[in-house]
């Protein structure tokens, strides 16, 4: 039967519809205890993903760009008076595979009683990403290969960098702390003075633009476990990379700090604002340059579950969030919430268009106008000192780890450790809608019926 042209149009694009809704099914995550939840939203920048990332992860995030954007300011902590001086870099974005990666290094430690070492103490087996083994033994480890106990880098079983693989990330650089917090870790590290391969020179590094990060809480050898990994994935920088606030959490009324990473090589932002309950507090530049810096502004909170999120306008106008939807929780709650409430200064409209390009922004950008966004996170104090351990290494991707000591007292336990000649690896990928597909909510007069239907269609695959 021969349709007429008027029909067949019609009658194509609901056949698009209903194939992509079948072929790009959204992804649920019903999370892990204590870990953010919410809707699987890949490519939308802040929005975790499977209970990834947790909130010390994303103090590691935000505080490793801080350095970046002024990797030599003494007063600030981003370095000490002997440490080797190095160029400001662009800040980094979180890649959710080298998170997982991260992360299981320091699961696999704690559940298995080991101590402070990069290479694992036991053959990891190669389908752990597949099974999403937890880091415990029966699905981690190769039997008969275990050699589990609390010596510092006397681990000879599978090396970071084909841990990492094993992920889907291909790590040029591994740093590790134990007995700290994401922010402390960072500070240690960045602060030593010794040169060469170094956790500062991994922080710091200029060819890198993505970052894995993983935490994890105490077992007989160590009181938490902090883990990052560099690489090069050719992602696109946001405009607002990463934010975060501090205290973690509050049973009391407290004045939380909150930084935000900025990023925009065309000029300072115009409009540099943290979000909380819907009232727009201002942020001035903490540290760095109109076009790489680190934003803080300070707010006292009740002793009561609140929320927020970033908002900025770029040397351009472009109105940016982070994160691109939802909200993080602050005050004595921490996780992620779907729904954030409007900014206030924009005359409560809704927060969750957002301008930034991450990777797969274009097809992102869809759920991202449908959604309010900002954030619901936790955080460690303010004003912290490191942990009491002392011990620091260092080692290469071929050449095994050596321990030096620390370069001051009461300093984290930490190491670091560098691969050659990374090999590249793809950024994330978007499911959903194309911007193209259901970025504007507008519909045009001729053949309304059928674009209302594959618009609907699309809508309804993003919630």
């Amino acid at each position: 039967m021969r349709f007429p042209s008027s029909v067949q149009i019609p009658l194509l694009l609901l056949l698009v519809c209903a194939l992509s809704c079948r072929a790009f099914p959204v992804e649920k995550n019903t999370g892990v205890a204590g870990e953010p939840t919410g809707a699987f939203t890949s490519g939308l920048n802040g929005v975790p993903q499977d209970g990834f990332p947790n909130y010390q992860e994303r103090l590691m995030l935000t505080w490793v760009n801080r350095g970046r954007a002024d990797p030599n300011n003494v007063a600030l902590g981003t370095a000490a008076a002997c440490s080797t001086s190095y160029p400001a870099a662009k800040p980094l974005m979180l890649d959710h595979a080298g998170n997982r990666a991260a992360r299981f290094h320091c699961n696999n430690l704690q559940k298995t009683n080991s101590g402070f070492s990069h290479n694992s103490y036991c053959t990891i087996m190669t389908d752990v990403d597949a099974t999403d083994c937890d880091g415990s033994d029966a699905c981690a480890c190769v039997a008969g290969t275990q050699a589990f106990g609390c010596g510092t880098m006397t681990a000879t079983g599978t090396d970071p960098f084909t841990r990492a693989h094993y992920f889907g990330f291909t790590a040029a650089g591994a740093s590790m702390a134990v007995n700290a917090n994401g922010r402390t870790m960072v500070e240690a590290g960045i602060t030593e003075c010794a040169s060469g391969l170094t956790d500062r020179s991994i922080f710091v590094a200029p060819n890198v633009d993505s970052l894995g990060t993983g935490w994890a809480g105490a077992n007989s050898c160590f009181g938490s476990c902090e883990y990052l990994l560099t690489a090069t994935t050719n992602v696109t920088t946001a405009v607002l990379p990463s934010a975060i606030h501090q205290p973690e959490t509050s049973t009391t009324a407290t004045t939380f700090s909150f930084h935000a990473n900025y990023y925009d090589p065309g000029g300072a932002p115009s409009r540099m604002e943290v979000v909380i309950d819907g009232a727009c507090t201002p942020m001035t530049l903490e540290l760095g340059t109109a076009t790489n810096a680190t934003y803080k502004a300070s707010a006292p909170l009740s002793a009561a579950c609140h929320q927020y999120w970033i908002l900025s306008v770029d040397s351009a106008g472009a109105r940016h969030a982070y994160p691109e939807a939802g909200a993080w929780g602050v005050g004595t709650c921490t996780a992620w919430s779907a729904t954030a409430t409007p900014a206030l200064c924009e005359g409560g409209s809704s927060s969750g268009s957002s301008s930034s390009s991450s990777a797969d922004a274009s097809s992102a950008s869809a759920s991202a106008a449908a959604t309010s966004s900002g954030g619901r996170t936790s955080s460690a104090p303010d004003s912290t000192s490191a942990a009491s351990a002392s011990s620091w290494s260092s080692s290469s991707a071929a050449g095994g780890s050596s321990a030096s000591p620390a370069a001051d007292s009461g300093s984290a336990s930490t190491g670091a450790v560098s691969a050659s000649n990374p090999d590249e690896t793809a950024g994330p990928n978007a499911r959903g809608c194309s911007a193209a597909d259901a970025a504007d909510g507008g519909m045009p007069g001729i053949l309304s019926g059928a674009v209302a239907l594959l618009w609907l269609c699309c809508r309804r695959r993003q919630g």
